[in-house]
């Protein structure tokens, strides 16, 4: 199977569990919910006979999320549910998990801002952004010691990369690289994962890059940077509820946003 055949695959088996999750929501059946990452008649047994089947399921899914390899389709069906997968660094029973927020925040068009102190930054140092140019080496460079992002982790948004679904904006001076950012992607959201610097301001240049990509006609609609810091709410960021959240990703799968490259973009 083709990459782009693969892709429109795992597109598609997103989209299924995403009616799934929404018809979880509304009719709040526990045996509904087990549908949604599939772990079949486990969730279904564990949460049999439950007194409040909705609690059980709560308490009941993460643990079940963890048992499951994070492949492709699950990592893009549960981040459509709002999780996102997190490495777990020198855990033997449970490597990964997903982390599940009640806000999240976002930079849409009509909040992004650049703050100006940060314009006049961009033109006098004149860094080189490049998107999607070596997802790995920026990926590699976010890393730290006993970080989340374990080698497991590390192989599974690589698989995502090669797949379409995880984005990444580098920063050089010169040939070296000196900042950038990578995250998930989907449809035409993007989820801001980790940021890096190696000289000053050029994890702000990396930021600035993935905001002037937010907007009608441009590479994102949302850009979702996970809670809220005052170094993102600088860019705009702003907190909403997490069911939101999901259903503007999940409006964006509609559009699926504006073809773009995969090959190096100047700017």
């Amino acid at each position: 199977m083709t990459s782009s055949a693969t892709r429109a695959a795992v597109t598609k088996r997103a989209r299924r569990v995403a009616v799934v999750a929404v018809r979880t929501v509304m009719l709040g059946a526990a045996r509904v919910v087990a549908r949604v990452v599939d772990p079949g008649p486990i969730a279904i047994w564990l949460m049999r006979g439950a007194r409040n089947p909705a609690e059980a399921s709560a308490r009941v899914l993460p643990e079940i999320d963890a048992l499951i390899p994070p492949e492709p389709a699950n990592v893009v069906a549960n981040y459509l549910r709002g999780g996102v997968l997190l490495g777990l660094p020198g855990r033997q029973d449970v490597r990964f998990h997903y982390r599940w927020d009640p806000e999240r925040g976002v930079i849409d068009e009509q909040s992004k801002r650049i703050p100006k102190r940060i314009r006049t930054i961009e033109r006098r140092l004149g860094f080189d952004v490049r998107y999607d140019h070596d997802f790995e080496a920026v990926l590699e460079a976010t890393r730290r010691e006993d970080t989340w992002i374990t080698d497991e982790i590390k192989a599974a948004y690589l698989r995502l990369h090669e797949l379409g679904f995880a984005s990444s904006i580098a920063v050089y001076q010169g040939d070296e690289l000196v900042g950038g950012l990578w995250g998930i992607e989907v449809g035409s959201s993007f989820g801001l994962l980790s940021v890096f610097h190696r000289v000053d301001h050029a994890g702000s240049m990396a930021l600035i890059a993935m905001v002037n990509q937010v907007g009608d006609g441009l590479r994102w609609q949302l850009v979702d940077v996970g809670l809220v810091r005052p170094s993102f709410e600088r860019f705009g960021a702003h907190a909403v509820p997490v069911d939101e959240f999901v259903g503007r990703v999940l409006a964006g799968l509609a559009s699926d946003g504006p073809e773009h490259s995969r090959s190096v973009t100047g700017s």
